[in-house]
Order: C-alpha cells, then sequence, then structure tokens
C-alpha cells in the first residue's frame, strides 16, 4: 500500500461514524482505485472489497460482468441444464427397458411384432395403390377410345382421372413413410439391444461385487 493510498484509508476511517466503520475500496472500469464509505456500483464495477476499521477485507465485491460474459454464462447454464435434462431422459428410459423387458428374447419379440404390424401396413398399401393403378388404366383407356373417335373428354372424367392419380400419389406417400419408420424401428431396436446389455452388465457386475464382499 502507498503512502498516499494509507492516508486515504486513514482519512476514510477517521471520518466514519461510530455506528459505520465500513469502507469500500474499490476498482473502476478503467482499474482506478477508489476509496469510499458508500457503495457505488460505478466505481466498483471492476471489483474491490468491503474493510473493516482495521482496513482488512471482510467481503469481496465481484467485478461487474460484461455483456458478451453474461451472454456466455447464460449459454453455458442452458448447455448444462440440456444435458443434464438428457442425462435424466436417459436414466428414465434406461428404468423403463429394464422393467419392460426381462431377456433380450423378449426385446427382439417386441420388435418383430413392431415391424409385422408395419409389413401388413405396407402390404395393405401397395395392394390399394395396385387397384388404383388398375383403375386409373382403365379410365384412361376410355379417355383414349373418345379422342380417337375425334371427340373431347368429358369434363367428369378428366376429373376422376386426376382423383385416382391423386390416390396413387398418396398410397406411394404412405408406403414411403411405412418403410422409413420400419428402418427406424430396426435402428431404434439395434440401440435398444446395446443400451440393454451394457445395463444388464452392469447389474450382473454389482450382484457379483456384492457377493464377493
Amino acid at each position: 500500500m502507498t503512502p498516499r493510498t494509507a492516508l486515504l484509508l486513514t482519512l476514510c476511517l477517521a471520518s466514519a461514524p461510530a455506528a459505520s466503520t465500513t469502507i469500500y475500496k474499490c476498482k473502476d472500469e478503467n482499474g482506478k482505485i477508489y476509496y469510499s464509505q458508500s457503495f457505488d456500483r460505478e466505481k466498483c464495477s471492476g471489483g474491490g472489497a468491503e474493510l473493516n476499521d482495521r482496513g482488512i477485507a471482510v467481503r469481496e465485491i465481484e467485478r461487474r460482468k460484461t455483456p458478451e460474459e453474461i451472454a456466455a454464462e447464460k449459454a453455458a447454464a442452458e448447455a448444462a441444464a440440456e444435458a443434464q435434462r438428457l442425462r435424466d431422459a436417459q436414466q428414465q428410459a434406461d428404468r423403463v427397458l429394464l422393467m419392460s423387458y426381462a431377456t433380450e428374447d423378449d426385446l427382439a419379440r417386441s420388435n418383430r411384432q413392431e415391424l409385422e404390424v408395419i409389413e401388413s401396413s405396407v402390404q395393405a398399401g401397395r395392394l390399394q395403390m395396385a387397384r388404383h393403378e388398375q383403375h386409373l388404366a382403365v379410365l384412361l383407356a376410355q379417355a383414349a377410345d373418345i379422342e380417337r373417335s375425334g371427340q373431347s373428354i368429358p369434363a367428369d372424367l378428366t376429373t376422376r382421372i386426376d382423383t385416382v392419380r391423386d390416390l396413387i400419389e398418396e398410397q406411394r406417400a404412405f408406403i414411403t413413410r411405412k418403410l422409413a419408420q420400419q428402418a427406424q424401428s430396426n435402428l431404434e431396436f439395434t440401440m435398444r439391444l446395446i443400451r440393454f446389455r451394457e445395463m444388464k452388465a452392469r447389474q450382473e457386475a454389482l450382484i457379483s461385487g456384492n457377493a464377493d464382499a
């Protein structure tokens, strides 16, 4: 502490009322040090300390954070909260997995049943699309006959053709979604099986450890 700083501190302490001997030693944003009997947020933006009547720091005053630091801390807190949410979700999924299936065969059986339902939907969709395609072929043949006769195709026939084409596209989209669901089901089964084996191995290791103890 320089002689000038010591003098300033002495004057502050000497002028302080008997009931309040708190002195604030603060640094502003430019690094300049201030001594005061009252707290000034601007003069303490760079941090500091609260001193007792002997000049000993009894409480630290944190530096005021920049907007960038505040934003970074908020982002870090949000990331930590999301990570915790994912951990909690994984733990919940693990509990459900172990409660739902006793063995790997049970898990595989469940997957097969799900795939059978999806495959049934795909087959039904293909049959329905084939019927629409046959219907469309008949309508197109009618339209071709009318054109060959030199007549104009009736508006209602054109509407029926467009409607059947739309139905075919809807069935094709439905089948595509079901095939994607089938692939997703296989992927999820593989991931659940891997996790199931990990959890079972942990359980067995824990049981073995308790038995050895």
